[in-house]
């Protein structure tokens, strides 16, 4: 078979090898090129179960509490790390035509982390205690009207004072 080659390069030009010998390093590039696209293309990246992770930010903490970070950058990072938002523990959220009233309902399998169930009463807690001027939530005024009443074990409605575009967002 390798003979069948050198004949073949012995019939070509000088000129002619130099232009076979630059197509086939361009077919060959092309040729890792594509399959390395095909690659990245194709692989999800996942992480692996366990492990630690570290993230320094630049400040002290002064209160680790969703209810009240919104004071400081360090807060605010730390609370988005530790706590999910409602909308994330929520199995399902609708809301009326008016989109006055929402029915928040909780995912059966969220949890707190002593492994106790999360609760409707805990949601109704959450947003009583952000309406507490003692509390110095600075979310107090972006909830004021609002009333929150427990359904059932997992179900939540949440009455507007008007309705809000965005409140599904801010859950």
């Amino acid at each position: 078979m390798f003979s069948k080659f050198q004949k073949l390069f012995s019939v070509l030009t000088q000129g002619e090898r130099r232009i076979f010998q630059n197509a086939s390093i361009v077919f060959l590039l092309s040729l890792f090129l594509n399959g390395a696209n095909i690659f990245y293309k194709t692989t999800v990246m996942s992480p692996i179960e366990g492990g630690s992770y570290t993230e320094g930010v630049v400040g002290q903490p002064i209160a680790i509490n969703p209810l009240v970070a919104a004071q400081n950058e360090v807060d605010r990072d730390l609370v988005s790390l530790l706590f999910i938002p409602l909308k994330d523990l929520a199995d399902q959220i609708a809301s009326d035509a008016l989109e006055k009233t929402w029915s928040v309902r909780l995912r059966e399998d969220s949890l707190w982390s002593d492994g106790k169930p999360l609760t409707a009463d805990d949601v109704v807690f959450t947003i009583e205690s952000i309406q507490n001027p003692d509390t110095g939530s600075p979310l107090v005024n972006a909830w004021q009207g609002v009333s929150a009443e427990r359904i059932s074990e997992q179900e939540v409605r949440i009455t507007l004072k008007t309705p809000y575009a965005f409140f599904k967002e801010n859950l």
